[in-house]
């Protein structure tokens, strides 16, 4: 597919399924190219309802053995192991694409991601992530299990990467991850943290290209008092961490309810009208 056609795949777990359509919005809302929405499922009985065409593809049984075979549970017990490890089998099941972005459904986009793609397609990026910032926008530290294997190595935040399928294929990146996962359930889950992002980490991270802080502007599930300037000035927000924009304790829910760039705003934007209040 062309630079002018941006792919955006997700693989929710079956309890995240409902939030799809929040983040599909804040895209479509803010985007000045042609997109696609793609969707990678745990079972063929589930059924994704969008007002957006989509194209839904259903893990194997052989491979959703694979993922409960090399299961670990870490921390969290409410997630299951397809939404643990989905994001490695992508390339694969959709390979017919040159590239994707890959994202998750505790995100909300508040500016246009047609600069970030082009970026990406021009600069002929292979893999491309953003690298984990705190509230004043340095760098956080990479979790112990990374640093104690690549010390001097750069640890990126999963949940935003651009993805050149033939060149993930074509080097073997799933095997490379699946063989970190089989350290972890041998090690009793030393090796590394928080499942698929982990295993990425440690097995291929010196592959990664580094995107600006916008487009994956994290932690807004656990961080209090992220900059304003931050806030603002992000393509993507990120609720990484458990206080999730729809829970009860949720974090800057003003900005996943009311305030992305969406909507009637983003349709006045584009014909270059102000906005009055």
């Amino acid at each position: 597919m062309g630079s002018n056609l941006a792919v955006f795949v997700f693989s929710p777990g079956e309890n995240h399924i409902r939030y799809l359509e929040r983040v599909f919005d804040s895209i479509a809302d803010t985007i000045r190219i042609d997109f696609k929405f793609c969707v990678f499922l745990p079972r063929t009985d589930i059924k994704v309802k969008s007002k957006y065409p989509i194209c839904t593809k259903t893990i194997s049984p052989e491979d959703i053995i694979l993922c409960q075979d090399l299961y670990y549970q870490e921390g969290r017990a409410d997630i299951p192991s397809f939404a643990a490890y989905a994001q490695l089998f992508l390339p694969k099941y959709f390979s017919e694409y040159s590239s994707f972005l890959f994202m998750e459904v505790d995100q909300i986009v508040r500016k246009d991601l047609a600069p970030l793609w082009q970026q990406c397609v021009n600069d002929d990026v292979k893999l491309g992530a953003v690298r984990s910032q705190g509230v004043d926008g340095s760098y956080l530290a990479p979790p112990d299990s990374f640093k104690k294997l690549h010390p001097d190595g750069c640890y990126h935040n999963m949940g935003v990467v651009y993805v050149n399928t033939n060149y993930w294929n074509q080097n073997d990146f799933f095997n490379k991850c699946i063989y970190e996962l089989k350290l972890q359930k041998d090690s009793s889950g030393e090796r590394l943290d928080f499942y698929a992002q982990g295993a990425m980490n440690n097995a291929i991270h010196q592959y990664v290209s580094d995107l600006d802080h916008k487009y994956n502007v994290t932690g807004l599930g656990y961080q209090e008092n992220i900059q304003k300037e931050i806030l603002e000035g992000a393509a993507i927000l990120h609720w990484s961490g458990s206080r999730k924009p729809w829970h009860p304790d949720g974090m800057y829910k003003n900005f996943y309810y009311n305030n992305y760039r969406g909507g009637l705003l983003s349709i006045i934007e584009k014909f270059g009208f102000m906005f009055v209040k």
